[in-house]
């Protein structure tokens, strides 16, 4: 019998009186019926399975189920499978209230709890060689980014080391996913999601491969008090009863979704895009599509948030698995001491028809992208290098900005601190100068990615100690600043893989600066493509008298084709920078034509006059123009807003009087 019929006839259920819906009963004690089932206190539940966990353990092909009053409580009594002592390999990216209450019961009965990323099966197999795991503890997916695991590998390396493996299978649910025959020991179910699929129940549920285990986790329910209650299973019951049907209307609406995010060139996390990660092993494991949610990037918390305060049929609440599509700013919803990138919108998709949720979050995007929507402007910070230099920190060439980071580290701190206070809600590691033209090429071979890890702890700190402060990752045209003629594109990924290996783990998004050409950029994008993290692409532009009619890179390469580039390696934003502010709305037109309101745009000028492409960028310590005072700067920048820009910033000799200034004027 298949699922679809087993459920909409709920196994042939009567209520003894040839009614076909199950019997609510509602008794907490019971008399001893003669040739029945004792029933006793409904604390302990009954003898055998329920009709509602004989159902869960067909769904997923499990030996037994027990139903629970929660997600937490199931996840809660699994623990009581590892014996106290012993550790648990937990999803570092995965489903950040559980991490909270894993951690919490874990050190209460005595185990210990280590983060790993379950598609690292090398870094898996190592902790697993210690001998000291019971349990690794996988989601399928992983949930807000949807990374897939490879279940059958996981569960090998768990047998071998004499751990159980537990799958997460809660956002998959036994449409998509059926862990229990890939080698999992435990499938664990908050059932108040799509298994319900009302939004108005609480349930969890533990689907075992060995039924032995059954006598454990029931005792432990009885002890906690966490039993399913009787309405509550009622009610899940019958939401059962429509699960298939509601899984296939969802999960093809989110995969149409997917498609049509992607298609405005935004960052999208779906397991069914041919571009994630782990798309092929997504197509080995999963069955009936790729599920009902997905994420994606904004490329800032502002502009996620924008989104959000913007549609009309999403509704803006956290969960997952209602009739309803419900849309978050993940980040925000989780709080202090989230790893959810600030920028992340999660969708969970309901029964809605899919037009009418792409026209929602069309409108939505629309919305967010208006020429001078006010609060909507991402702010940039201004110029490193000018900052340390007048706040008397170390500098000099040829190390530049450099040195202050080797010598006095604490003054970048300070003067990233400074921009956050002055407006900035994006911060960019000082990073810019860690190339060899400016620290050395013996410096840069054993110093690189050390320097470029400080240079994002330092900004790091600074932004967790604002409100919604993102970081950007520098990275610079590593061959020299203005000069496109000097790049190589044979040596640019090995100049520029310490950079991304140090600043990764600090940052929430990558800034490619000062591009002088289309090779510089693809060099960059290709450097970052497997962090997972969005790229924001920044040229700079020909001026004063180099200036042409046509926007051009200092290549001469028409802002055009940038723009369609930007577009085809799926940048999350296209700016231009450290040029002069006259040649810049010339540039936001050309990009703007091509892009439509696809990608974001962006402004950071610098304070210099003309550089023309025969010297180079911070050669030397540039003049600063006098009559770029904060006023006519900040004029200036209401005019980019006007024209399109939705993040704007300074570049070289623009400092924190500038950004304070632009920030009051675009954001209020």
């Amino acid at each position: 019998m298949k699922i679809d019929t087993l459920l909409a006839g709920l196994d042939g259920v009567s209520d003894g009186a040839g009614g076909l819906v199950p019997p609510l009963r509602l008794s907490v004690t019971h008399a001893p019926q003669p040739g029945g089932p004792s029933r006793g206190y409904a604390r302990s539940g009954p003898e055998g399975e329920t009709l509602l966990e004989t159902i869960l353990a067909r769904l997923d092909g499990a030996a037994t189920a027990l139903a629970f009053a929660s997600g937490a409580s199931a996840a809660q009594a699994a623990l009581t499978l590892v014996p106290p002592g012993r550790e648990i390999l937990l999803e570092a990216e995965g489903y950040y209230e559980f991490r909270g209450i894993l951690t919490r019961a874990a050190a209460a009965r005595g185990l210990s709890l280590r983060l790993v990323e379950m598609t690292d099966l090398e870094t898996v197999a190592a902790l697993l060689s210690s001998g000291r795991t019971g349990m690794v503890w996988a989601e399928f997916p992983g949930n807000p980014l949807w990374q897939v695991p490879d279940l059958r590998r996981l569960s090998t390396l768990a047998h071998s080391a004499g751990a159980l493996l537990l799958v997460d299978a809660t956002a998959a649910t036994p449409h998509h996913i059926h862990p229990l025959t890939l080698g999992a020991d435990v499938v664990l179910h908050s059932a108040t999601k799509f298994l319900n699929g009302h939004g108005d129940v609480l349930a969890g549920a533990l689907a075992l491969a060995d039924p032995a285990a059954r006598k454990t986790l029931a005792q432990h329910r009885t002890d906690t008090g966490t039993i399913l209650p009787p309405f509550s299973e009622w009610l899940l019951l019958r939401g059962l009863r429509t699960f298939v049907l509601r899984m296939e209307r969802a999960s093809a609406t989110a995969a149409r979704l997917a498609v049509w995010l992607a298609d405005r060139g935004l960052t999208v996390h779906y397991p069914g895009l041919p571009d994630h990660p782990q798309h092929a092993l997504a197509c080995a494991q999963y069955a009936n599509g790729f599920g009902p949610m997905l994420s994606f990037r904004m490329g800032s918390a502002a502009r996620a948030d924008a989104v959000v305060a913007a549609v009309r049929i999403f509704r803006p609440a956290t969960s997952l698995g209602s009739p309803e599509s419900l849309i978050e700013r993940r980040a925000a919803t989780e709080g202090p001491g989230t790893r959810c990138p600030a920028d992340l919108i999660r969708l969970s998709i309901g029964l809605e028809a899919a037009e009418d949720l792409i026209g929602d979050l069309q409108a939505a995007l629309d919305t967010t992208n208006r020429k001078g929507q006010p609060g909507m402007i991402t702010i940039l910070d201004g110029g490193m290098g000018h900052e340390l230099e007048r706040s008397g920190a170390p500098f000099r060439q040829p190390e530049w900005s450099a040195l202050a980071l080797m010598e006095a580290p604490e003054t970048v701190r300070a003067a990233h601190a400074r921009f956050v206070a002055a407006g900035a809600t994006v911060i960019t590691t000082n990073s810019y100068a860690l190339v060899p033209f400016h620290i050395g090429q013996a410096r840069f071979d054993t110093d690189a990615e050390r320097l470029a890890s400080l240079a994002g702890q330092l900004a790091r700190e600074a932004a967790d100690a604002g409100s919604g402060v993102q970081v950007a990752g520098s990275l610079p045209p590593v061959f020299g600043s203005y000069r496109p003629d000097l790049f190589r594109a044979d040596q640019a990924a090995a100049l520029l893989a310490p950079l991304v290996a140090g600043l990764a783990p600090h940052v929430d998004l990558w800034l490619a600066e000062t591009q002088s050409s289309l090779e510089e950029a693809e060099a960059a994008a290709e450097a970052v493509a497997g962090t997972g993290k969005p790229i924001w692409l920044s040229f700079t532009l020909r001026d004063g008298d180099e200036a042409t009619d046509e926007p051009c890179l200092r290549s001469g390469q028409p802002v055009a084709d940038a723009a369609r580039l930007a577009l085809r390696l799926g940048a999350s934003a296209m700016l231009f920078n450290c040029s002069m502010p006259e040649v810049m709305q010339g540039a936001l037109d050309a990009a703007r034509a091509v892009l439509g309101d696809r990608i974001p745009l962006g402004v950071y000028a610098n304070a210099f006059t003309s550089q023309d492409e025969d010297g180079g960028a911070n050669e030397v310590v540039s003049a600063v123009r006098e009559d770029l005072t904060t006023s006519a700067y900040t004029a200036m920048a209401e005019g980019w807003a006007a024209g399109g820009a939705t993040i704007i910033g300074g570049c070289c000799g623009i400092g924190t009087e500038h950004i304070h200034a632009v920030a009051g004027a675009l954001r209020g």
